[in-house]
């Protein structure tokens, strides 16, 4: 019976082992899915506040030389908040890759050695 516990044992930690990348990438998955949706809720947010300013601009202005200065300088001021939401969404991009990278890198450098080794064997082999 104590073989049998100790076996059960053995399985439940192999078991643990080896879900242990998976239970990772989920947590990396879920963080940059989360920075994303919050970057992406925030732009759309921004868009939102452009459009009605957009639409109430003709209600302020007294002229259409103003209306039309005021529009150029709302765009203006819009499209540099979009370059940098490109710069923030750019740098989500390399932070999910460099997570990425270090975690493919780690959980595949030794079964990438060991193949490599053994192909090696069987090549001085033959």
């Amino acid at each position: 019976m104590n073989a049998f516990n100790d076996t059960f044992e053995k399985m439940t930690e192999f078991g643990t082992q080896g879900l242990e990348p998976v239970r990772q990438y989920a947590g990396v998955a879920i963080d940059s899915m989360e920075k994303l949706a919050r970057a992406n809720y925030a732009l759309y947010g921004e868009m939102m506040e452009f459009a009605v300013a957009q639409a109430r601009l003709p209600l302020t202005a007294t002229d259409p030389k103003e209306l039309i200065e005021r529009q150029m300088e709302s765009g203006k001021a819009f499209v540099e908040l979009v370059s940098e939401r490109v710069n923030d969404y750019v740098e989500l991009g390399k932070d999910l890759q460099d997570n990425m990278a270090q975690f493919v890198d780690v959980d595949t450098a030794k079964p990438a050695a060991r193949a490599t080794a053994k192909k090696t064997r069987k090549t001085k082999a033959a």
